[in-house]
């Protein structure tokens, strides 16, 4: 019975442990893309390096630089985007067909409070440089996770994001690998999200690509989500679960209490 009660403990410290885990990100400190401020020697070290200022700020009029008017604004909101397309044609191209691009026309109703994300909002063009997978894929968390929170925990609570998050496995899917990374895709369609799984699962059919990845527990689902009778039910799911949980852990707690009591209620007879 001991070794039972001791076996619990560890086992919940050991859950109360893995909560509460710390993002991996952008370093405390490193100046935001939309920041003024340019760190020319880090500058240099980037993937932009030695390229001269005028080619990507081609507007700018070196006499009445800088522009007062200009910095109470963001300086991604001031990007030119038809110079990052004069050197990425084809990444210009893909992100022209995604979802990205129909929310910042209005073409797709968005109900996020952030603006719909252009170059400037995931790439930082002054200070990137080549990245590893796994750099790549602690980027992709701290990015998207900044408009997509609810879809960036659920993703930490899936295999995916344990798996490439916590365990450093290289292999596993990131953000862009199911959604993409230019031409960026909602995966609401049955055929888009197949494609998406078969790029590592060859033989996932619909059923499979049913799953849902980024499920919330929840009374009160937005009203335009198509899995929103699906979430609901997920609530109830837990909360039985949750309720079935403690309640056989009160039962254990209080059968070994009494258990203890009964003891030490013979020992005292015994005297």
């Amino acid at each position: 019975m001991r070794l039972a009660t001791v076996l619990v403990v560890v086992v919940l410290l050991a859950l109360v442990a893995s909560c509460g885990q710390p993002i991996r990100g952008r370093p405390v400190g490193e100046p935001q893309p939309g920041s003024w401020y340019v760190d020319v020697q880090r500058y240099n070290q980037g993937v932009h390096g030695g390229t001269d200022c005028s080619v990507c700020h081609v507007g700018i009029d070196l006499a009445q630089h800088p522009n007062p008017d200009n910095l109470s604004q963001s300086a991604v909101e001031l990007f030119d985007y038809d110079v990052c397309a004069s050197c990425h044609p084809q990444e210009y191209e893909f992100y022209q067909r995604g979802v990205h691009a129909e929310a910042l026309s209005g073409a797709r109703q968005s109900e996020s409070e952030h603006p719909a994300p252009t170059c400037g909002h995931c790439h930082d063009p002054h200070y990137r440089q080549v990245l590893s997978r796994l750099e790549v894929v602690d980027a992709q968390v701290h990015i998207c996770g900044q408009c997509h929170q609810p879809e960036l925990e659920s993703y930490l609570e899936n295999y995916h994001g344990k798996t490439a998050v916590d365990l450093d496995y290289e292999d596993s899917a990131s953000c862009a690998d199911c959604h993409g990374s230019h031409q960026v895709l909602a995966l609401d369609q049955p055929a888009e999200a197949v494609r998406a799984c078969q790029k590592c699962h060859p033989d996932a059919s619909e059923s499979m690509a049913g799953v849902l990845i980024h499920a919330e527990e929840t009374l009160s689902p937005d009203a335009g989500s198509p899995h929103a009778r699906e979430f609901v039910l997920l609530f109830w799911v837990q909360l039985f679960f949750v309720v079935l949980t403690v309640s056989v852990l009160a039962f254990f707690y209080g059968h070994t209490f009494l258990w203890l009591l009964r003891g030490l209620h013979e020992k005292l007879r015994r005297r």
